[in-house]
């Protein structure tokens, strides 16, 4: 079965591609060959495992965290020879504005850097010496940042029609989400998550009463 994830940008995000360009940027935004940018599926799956695992530490009441075997059942390990249930698609602007943008490449009306420098801004930052009351010395640092309010989506596929308590799991974890990229600290990154089904249905919201019930299912899974 599949699943499909759903991000909001609540403000600007950094999805870096680990690359610089000397002289102008420090960390510049993974993109596609159209200049869409997008994020890595093993990016994205390494966030949400840390927030499945965070809330199965809160729900076994600490007893239960990132090593226990539901956590590496689901996401999977390099230790462990066993199939991961979940796999994870990039995460990707959707797909009916990216066929339009390449549609438009293709027959000249707009140019991948037209829509790659649409979508992103340059920031700048440094850092303060607070003894002399200025900017330090060689701290400037500008990177390149996808603009708010531009949503993204990722496909998760299981490998066998996932239980009801497992679909709470995952959506509980998704909607703890919230930042995604680099420069957290500086305010870039803020989201908000969500899962639909295939057809695009989004799943309930998990109640707290649902949520007490987990502690007692996730004993069984």
């Amino acid at each position: 079965m599949k699943l499909l994830l759903k991000v909001e940008l609540l403000s600007e995000a950094a999805f870096g591609s680990g690359n610089a360009v000397p002289g102008v940027l420090d960390e510049e935004v993974l993109h596609d060959p159209d200049g869409v940018p997008y994020m890595k599926g093993k990016t994205v799956k390494g966030k949400l495992k840390e927030e499945f695992a965070h809330l199965l530490w809160c729900l076994s009441e600490g007893q239960r965290g990132i090593r226990d075997p539901l956590v590496i059942r689901f996401f999977g390990s390099p230790d462990s020879r066993e199939e991961a249930l979940l796999k994870f698609s990039d995460l990707c602007m959707d797909e009916t504005l990216r066929r339009m943008f390449h549609e438009k490449i293709q027959k000249r009306e707009l140019r991948p850097e037209e829509i790659f420098h649409g979508v992103t801004r340059i920031r700048s930052f440094t850092s303060v010496d607070y003894e002399r009351g200025s900017a330090k010395k060689g701290s400037l640092r500008k990177i390149r940042v996808i603009g708010k309010g531009l949503y993204f989506y990722g496909w998760i596929t299981a490998v066998r029609d996932l239980t009801l308590e497992e679909k709470q799991l995952l959506q509980t974890a998704a909607m703890s989400l919230k930042y995604l990229g680099t420069m957290e600290t500086r305010g870039k990154g803020l989201v908000r998550c969500c899962l639909l089904e295939e057809n695009r249905a989004p799943l309930p919201d998990v109640t707290e009463e649902e949520l007490r019930g987990l502690k007692h299912a996730i004993s069984c899974l």
